[in-house]
């Protein structure tokens, strides 16, 4: 659906959909929360790898600006970041492939949920597992190599032919 959050609540309000999944960050930021009538867990709806994580790009060698940016790394996301992008990174995938991850610290350990699925929806390969913060890239490889036993590789493979 076209147009910023006002117009997508209008277009709800006057029935032109029965419903709207919206960023719950953008909801809250217009001071609209009560317009929320549920939120999805990760496990029901998992997000692109990277997703809602901040990149900023510097010029290399740059020592001034390197340590105001640094300011900004929050190293749970980024290990966080990591383990999901070595995931996708094994599978194969682009922006263009319908491969989702999530991870995040519990019980001491990182986290890590990964999803493909099939273009039109009708198969959805999920795997999780839990490793060592010191080791996010070896956690995605895992996760991934747990996919694609599961049978990922037949689903990336048929959106790569012709």
């Amino acid at each position: 659906m076209r147009g910023n959050l006002d117009t997508r609540l209008r277009k709800l309000e006057r029935g032109e959909c029965h419903a709207l999944v919206l960023a719950a960050a953008g909801v809250h930021r217009l001071g609209l929360r009560e317009r929320i009538t549920g939120y999805f867990s990760f496990d029901q709806m998992c997000p692109a790898v990277g997703q809602g994580a901040l990149a900023i790009e510097i010029r290399q060698g740059d020592a001034e600006l390197t340590c105001v940016v640094a300011t900004l790394d929050d190293p749970a996301t980024h290990l966080a970041v990591r383990a999901e992008r070595a995931m996708l990174r094994r599978l194969g995938g682009g922006c263009q492939v319908p491969i989702a991850a999530h991870a995040n610290f519990e019980d001491g350990q990182l986290r890590l949920r990964g999803v493909v699925a099939s273009l039109d929806g009708s198969r959805l390969i999920r795997a999780v597992a839990a490793g060592s913060e010191k080791d996010p890239e070896s956690l995605g490889a895992a996760v991934a190599l747990d996919l694609l036993k599961e049978g990922a590789s037949e689903i990336l493979k048929n959106l790569t032919e012709p």
